[in-house]
C-alpha cells in the first residue's frame, strides 16, 4: 500500500510538471472550449487634458457704514474653477457677530449659493475676530464671478479677507 501511494504521488508531480512546460511553450495559443481569443492592441486613447493648474485667489470687502462686505473673483475664459478651499478672517467692531458669510456662483449653469460658518476666534483691542476654514468641491463656470458676501448684525468699520484655493480646469 505504501508502494501504491508513492507511484500515485510521483504520477500526478510527473503530470503537473509536464502542463507547466506546455503552457510556457512560446507561442502556444490556450483557449477555453467556448471562449474566443483576444486580441489587445496598444492604441493610444485620447485623454483630456486634466493637469491641474493651481488657483488662489484673496478677495478684500470692507464694511464702512454698512453691516454687509462684498467682493468678487473673476473666472478666466475656456478654464473651469473647482475651490477645494475657503478661507476667511471677518474683523468687526466689539459685540457685532457675522450673520452670514455666503460665495455665490454660476456652476454647471446654475446659480448657486453657498453657505460658511464662521467662528468667534478673539476680541483683538477694538474689533472682534471671526474666521473659517472649510474644505469645499464647488465647480464654477468659465467667463463668470464669484460673489463673496459677509452680513453682519450691526454696522461697521470692519474688514473680510477670503481667501479661495483650488485648481482651473480646461473647458472647450
Amino acid at each position: 500500500m505504501g508502494m501504491n501511494k508513492a507511484k500515485t504521488i510521483m504520477l500526478l508531480g510527473l503530470g503537473f510538471g509536464l502542463g507547466a512546460v506546455v503552457l510556457l511553450i512560446p507561442g502556444r495559443r490556450v483557449a477555453a472550449a467556448g471562449v474566443a481569443a483576444v486580441k489587445v492592441i496598444n492604441t493610444p486613447l485620447s485623454v483630456q487634458d486634466v493637469v491641474n493648474q493651481p488657483f488662489e485667489a484673496q478677495c478684500n470687502g470692507q464694511f464702512l457704514s454698512s453691516s454687509e462686505a462684498q467682493c468678487q473673483v473673476a473666472v478666466p475664459a475656456g478654464k473651469q474653477l473647482v475651490i477645494e478651499t475657503v478661507t476667511g478672517r471677518v474683523s468687526v467692531p466689539v459685540g457685532v457677530k457675522v450673520r452670514d458669510f455666503t460665495l455665490t456662483s454660476t456652476g454647471g449653469g446654475a446659480f448657486v449659493q453657498n453657505s460658511f460658518v464662521t467662528t468667534f476666534m478673539a476680541t483683538d483691542v477694538a474689533e472682534d475676530v471671526f474666521a473659517l476654514a472649510q474644505p469645499a468641491r464647488i465647480y464654477v463656470d468659465q467667463k463668470t464671478s464669484i460673489l463673496l458676501s459677509v452680513i453682519c448684525n450691526g454696522k461697521g468699520p470692519g474688514v473680510a479677507s477670503v481667501t479661495l484655493s483650488g485648481h482651473l480646469v480646461n473647458v472647450p
